[in-house]
């Protein structure tokens, strides 16, 4: 992927590599690798898997803590599958009602930081769907937090 940025009086593209690790306990001993290099952390979470929240922010929190990973901004995308409407039984209302929400994992996010760590990197959480619909909307949200968090 490449990002277009405007600097001054010129273009410039910043070419952006993305690695996606996966969750399964198998694959993350594996993640060290990636590390190097690494201007942005992007971390997926389903706003329909609240069970398992807290143990993802905690896994995020305890890579954090990996001195190739120190100040290297995060970027939470909180995505909404369209394939989870379809296996809902509930109604709308009841769904609704259970979808995480950005300012919810924001606080529970920063609730498993130390103070001092909080605030020692820049960090931002959005929403997405992956419906056809929202896609052009949903890359330019993703875009414009890339190039906040990477100062481009």
């Amino acid at each position: 992927m490449k990002i277009r940025c405007h600097h001054m009086c010129h273009r410039q593209y910043h070419k952006l590599t993305l690695w996606d690790c996966g969750g399964q306990l198998s694959a993350q001993s594996l993640w060290s690798y990636h590390y190097p290099n690494t201007s942005l952390l992007v971390w997926v979470i389903n706003i329909h898997d609240r069970s398992r929240l807290d143990s993802n922010l905690q896994l995020l929190s305890q890579t954090l803590l990996n001195p190739l990973l120190f100040q290297i901004p995060v970027l939470i995308i909180l995505y909404n599958s369209s394939f989870h409407k379809y296996q809902q039984n509930n109604s709308d209302e009841d769904s609704n009602q259970s979808e995480l929400t950005n300012l919810e994992v924001a606080f529970r996010f920063l609730a498993t930081l130390s103070t001092s760590r909080a605030s020692s990197f820049k960090w931002q959480v959005i929403n997405v769907s992956t419906d056809e619909q929202n896609r052009t909307e949903d890359l330019k949200k993703v875009r414009q937090s890339f190039r906040e968090l990477m100062d481009l």
